[in-house]
């Protein structure tokens, strides 16, 4: 299976992800929960507004390929 998840992720003023939405999906669920999964270990660097960290969001896209598949 190959394709792009795309998810969105909201970010805590300390950087972790605290929901993640699938906005995309790649068409097969278990590429969209192993990216969920994945994205939801991951640490960001927090949003700054002057020198106070705020909750935000970004869209995330995980792709998965296949590559010498032989």
């Amino acid at each position: 299976w190959a394709g792009t998840v795309l998810l969105r992720v909201s970010i805590g003023k300390g950087g972790d992800p605290f929901k993640i939405e699938v906005k995309n999906s790649s068409g097969y669920d278990v590429l969209d929960e192993s990216a969920v999964a994945t994205v939801r270990k991951w640490k960001f660097r927090p949003k700054y507004v002057g020198d106070m960290p705020i909750d935000a969001a970004a869209l995330v896209p995980v792709k998965f390929n296949l590559e010498n598949a032989d």
